[in-house]
């Protein structure tokens, strides 16, 4: 067990799923317990239990969990499979569904109900994070969701309004992009995509998109029946205000809270 760099973190908790072990922390609030408890699951990418990827530090979720122990909560924060200390797991790339990430998060949940220091357990889901959270709602009790920058559509119409404006002086690469993501929402793979985009089109991740694709956020909010947050910055150009007024659609006892100026890592800026 390699021990962590930070000499002041606490000691990893763990999950074992059925193809991995996953790595995270819990920070507890000052004061004697048992403390209200929030799951954080990140966003799309590998992100590790601070919010970090390789290529891209920010440190949003170590700042997140800080915010909310400061009011009271104990944490976890977890290495997204792929990310951190905790592996993908066995099963080939091509193999992987959006639904282990569900899986992932009721496993913590489920943990977390067993332990005693916590008395409700809340999951806050940041952008892809958002819909994982609500799928394990459904699967696993949990007493309230926060939803930060959640797509308020199946993430095929978030990609193509995102390439829609990053391509648009594109136009041949952006409607062949379009074309692909139409097959792909449609439950096909796609030999003809892009060669630009093929991190995004790559044959490995397609299962991947296919599955992500299938859920709608909006019918699955209206599933829940228990106290939803949906927070949503302004100056968020990959999840927009009409995203969370579609989620809060979807629910009408929801409750939404727009940010002014915050973008989508939750900075505040200017432009």
């Amino acid at each position: 067990e390699p021990s962590p760099v930070d000499k002041n973190a606490p000691p990893d908790v763990q999950l074992q799923t059925k193809d991995t072990t996953l790595y995270g922390t819990i920070d507890l609030p000052a004061g004697d317990g048992p403390f209200p408890v929030v799951l954080i699951v990140s966003g799309s990418g590998p992100n590790d239990r601070d919010g970090n990827q390789v290529t891209l530090k920010s440190d949003y979720l170590k700042k997140l969990a800080a915010g909310l122990t400061e009011q009271g909560f104990a944490v976890l924060r977890y290495d997204k499979r792929g990310s951190g200390k905790s592996e993908v797991g066995d099963a080939p790339l091509e193999t992987f569904r959006f639904d282990t990430f569900v899986d992932d998060a009721v496993g913590w949940v489920s943990m977390l109900r067993k332990d005693k220091r916590f008395s409700s357990v809340a999951i806050l889901g940041h952008s892809q994070g958002s819909l994982v959270a609500m799928l394990a709602a459904q699967r696993v009790p949990v007493d309230a969701i926060v939803s930060i920058a959640g797509a308020g559509r199946s993430i095929d119409k978030v990609l193509i309004t995102q390439l829609g404006e990053q391509l648009k002086s594109m136009p041949e690469l952006r409607d062949h992009a379009f074309a692909a993501i139409e097959e792909l929402a449609a439950g096909q793979t796609v030999q003809d995509y892009p060669e630009k985009l093929e991190a995004l089109f790559n044959p490995s991740v397609q299962g991947f998109l296919i599955s992500w694709m299938q859920h709608d956020p909006v019918k699955v909010i209206a599933t829940l029946e228990i106290p939803i947050l949906i927070v949503q910055g302004t100056r968020d150009i990959q999840v927009l205000v009409e995203d969370a007024e579609a989620l809060k659609k979807g629910l009408a006892t929801a409750e939404l809270v727009l940010v002014k100026n915050m973008n989508h890592v939750l900075r505040h800026i200017a432009t």
